[in-house]
């Protein structure tokens, strides 16, 4: 056991009032330490440390609360947050490696759409959110444009900039391209709620069916944004449209999908993958061709 998972697992068994009789790190945890812990009756929690970065504990619990109100997708019960630590109900899981089966796609699809019949006022969030690392304020804005290109492409070009995960030139073109963008991207026609960071491992699946979502960034805005981010981190299968599309959700075509594709690939670029800044360029060559042609969706 190491000493950060030591530490993890004591404050953990004080805040629960439990005795810890194994703990695993887990993978992740860019903003601070992540177990599972083992208790003494046979059950299983997860532990998280704020390391003062990312969302403090009151806040991704609260995010949870209201991903579970919506119906949409299972959410691990919340045990504890406060004094720096998070801790979550354990829900069992099959190797999140593996690539989405069809019948993973289509209930993904199918929840996504569910989820996203939550409106609000505006684009937005009651709350800073983050991004891993990297804060993301979340001021009402009237247009998806002007909030996509402030809150959430411009601070992701910076960071990937200053990680040395981005050239000088196409930092610069990004950023470019980012300052164009309220005057051609497209808008929703109502903002939804999204995940914010639906990247495949934060979907929880076992036995071919989603159990569980996690570490939400949430604001509302334009759909793409979830539904771009799948497909970002590899193939998903057909089923992930077809369902979302049966359940009254309206996709968008290839154009949109590639300008809001940039923004996972900069979070991939940034915290996974040194090697994606080409995947990067091709995408900002695709992005730019589809804001040449502004439509509402």
């Amino acid at each position: 056991m190491s000493d950060a998972a030591d530490d993890l697992a004591r404050r953990a068994a004080a805040a629960l009032g439990v005795r810890v009789v194994g703990v695993e790190l887990l993978e992740g945890g860019s903003t601070g330490t992540v177990a599972r812990c083992d208790l003494a009756d046979g059950s299983r929690i997860v532990a998280k440390c704020h390391g003062g970065s990312g969302a403090p504990p009151a806040a991704e619990a609260a995010q949870l609360a209201l991903i579970a109100a919506t119906g949409a997708f299972p959410v691990p019960a919340v045990l504890h947050a406060g004094d720096g630590l998070l801790v979550l109900d354990w829900i069992e899981t099959d190797d999140p490696r593996r690539p989405w089966t069809p019948a993973i796609a289509a209930d993904a699809g199918a929840r996504l759409a569910h989820l996203h019949r939550t409106s609000g006022p505006a684009c937005g969030f009651t709350d800073q959110t983050w991004i891993g690392r990297v804060a993301q304020p979340n001021p009402w804005t009237r247009r998806w444009s002007v909030f996509f290109a402030r809150q959430r492409l411009l601070p992701l070009i910076d960071a990937c900039r200053a990680a040395g995960r981005l050239s000088a030139d196409l930092a610069g073109r990004l950023a470019a391209f980012a300052a164009r963008l309220p005057d051609d991207v497209a808008e929703p026609v109502r903002p939804v709620l999204l995940h914010g960071d639906l990247w495949p491992g934060n979907l929880l699946v076992r036995g071919g069916r989603v159990v569980g979502l996690v570490d939400p960034a949430l604001h509302y805005g334009h759909p793409a944004l979830d539904l771009a981010t799948p497909g970002a981190y590899g193939a998903v299968p057909p089923a992930f449209a077809d369902a979302y599309r049966a359940e009254g959700g309206t996709w968008p075509d290839e154009r949109v999908l590639a300008l809001h594709r940039l923004w996972p690939l900069l979070v991939n670029l940034l915290y996974w993958d040194a090697g994606l800044a080409d995947r990067v360029a091709e995408a900002l060559a695709a992005a730019a061709a589809a804001s040449a042609s502004p439509h509402r969706v």
